[in-house]
C-alpha cells in the first residue's frame, strides 16, 4: 500500500522580519519548498515572535494539523498506521516546537481524544523524521528533551561555537537543547547560520545582536562606518574617535576567510539534514538557492564577494 507524508516545518524566531520573500535565506522553508509530500501534504509556519509567547499556538497549530490528517486516513480511508510518515523539521525556537509536536503523538491523551473502539490506533504513534536547525528551548512552554523514542530518525545540526564574545563565538546567551537520543553534529557558523542566514550585515549598533559572523567592517569604508555610526570622545588622548574601525590588510583577509567558512558551514548543515532525510527515504525536488543575506543587503554582498583574499 502507497505511503503518506507529511511535513511540518517551523522557522526560527522572528523568521517574519529576517526571511526573504523568497525564502532563500532559510533552511527551513528551503528544505519545506524542496520536499516532495508524496501521498501527503506539507505545512510551513513562521518562527514565534521574539518573547515566545507564540509557542503554545504554534504547535497546537501544527499538532492539529497533522492529527487531522492522521485521522482521516485511517478512519475514513483506512490507511494502515506504519503507511502515515510524520516529518517535522524546526530552527531555533521551532525546533523546540516541533519536539513538543512529537512528544504530544505519545501522550496517552491523544488516544483517548482521538481513539474510538474502531479506530486501531496504536501509541505512541511513530514521527518517522525530525531534523533540527540548532533547537534552543527559551519559551515558556516546557519542553522535555528527554524520551522521543518513537522518533525513527532523528538529527540535530547545532552551532559549535557558542560564546558571549563575537570572536570566538555565537549566542552565548543561551545554549542548544541536548536530547537523550538521535545524532548531532556541530557546525561553525552562527545560530542564525545554522538556519540559514548566518547575519553578514546586521547593523552594529543592534542590542542583543549576533556578530559571529558579520562582515560590515569589511565591506564598509572608514568614512561609511564614522558616517552611520558616529565617533566618541577618548578623554585620556582628548579628542574624537571612531566607535568602529574598518578592517584592512591582513586582518580584512583574514576575516573575509572567516565568514567565507562560516557561509559554508551554514550551507553543510543544510546538506547533512537533508542527506539524512533522503536516506529516509524522503524525495525533494530541485534544490531552493541558498542565498545567506536579505535581499536589502545584496550591495553589501556585492562587495563581500569582491574583497580579495
Amino acid at each position: 500500500m502507497a505511503l503518506h507524508y507529511f511535513l511540518v516545518a517551523i522557522d526560527g524566531t522572528g523568521s517574519t522580519e529576517w526571511r526573504r520573500s523568497d525564502g532563500y535565506n532559510s533552511h527551513v522553508y528551503r528544505f519545506y519548498n524542496d520536499f516532495q509530500a508524496v501521498g501527503g501534504e506539507k505545512l510551513y509556519l513562521h518562527g514565534p515572535d521574539t518573547a515566545g509567547l507564540s509557542m503554545g499556538s504554534l504547535i497546537e497549530q501544527g499538532f492539529g494539523w497533522l492529527k487531522n490528517h492522521l485521522l482521516h486516513l485511517v478512519i475514513e480511508r483506512g490507511v494502515p498506521q506504519q503507511n502515515i510518515k510524520i516529518c517535522l523539521v524546526g530552527h531555533s525556537r521551532g525546533g523546540a516546537a516541533v519536539i513538543q509536536i512529537a512528544h504530544q503523538f505519545s501522550n496517552v491523551s491523544f488516544l483517548r481524544e482521538a481513539a474510538l473502539p474502531s479506530v486501531p490506533l496504536r501509541l505512541p504513534v511513530a514521527v518517522h523524521f525530525m531534523g533540527l536547525y540548532d533547537a534552543v528551548d527559551r519559551s515558556l512552554v516546557s519542553i522535555s528533551s528527554e524520551g522521543l523514542t518513537h522518533v525513527e530518525n532523528l538529527y540535530h545540526a547545532y552551532r559549535s561555537n557558542i560564546s558571549y564574545l563575537a570572536s570566538r563565538g555565537s549566542r552565548g546567551s543561551f545554549g542548544v537543547m541536548e536530547l537523550s537520543r538521535g545524532r548531532k553534529k556541530g557546525f561553525d557558523t552562527s545560530h542564525g547560520g545554522i538556519g540559514g542566514d548566518p547575519g553578514l550585515f546586521t547593523r552594529l549598533d543592534t542590542p542583543f545582536a549576533d556578530f559571529y559572523c558579520n562582515a560590515l567592517r569589511l565591506v564598509l569604508t572608514q568614512a561609511e562606518l564614522d558616517s552611520q555610526y558616529g565617533q566618541t570622545y577618548n578623554q585620556q588622548e582628548g579628542i574624537e574617535i571612531s566607535r568602529y574601525y574598518a578592517l584592512t590588510s591582513e586582518a580584512a583577509r583574514n576575516r573575509k576567510r572567516q565568514v567565507m567558512r562560516n557561509i559554508s558551514e551554514s550551507a553543510e548543515a543544510d546538506r547533512w539534514i537533508r542527506d539524512h532525510a533522503v536516506c529516509a527515504g524522503m524525495r525533494f525536488g530541485t534544490a531552493t538557492p541558498h542565498v545567506p543575506y536579505q535581499v536589502q543587503e545584496s550591495q553589501l554582498w556585492q562587495r563581500f564577494i569582491e574583497i580579495p583574499v
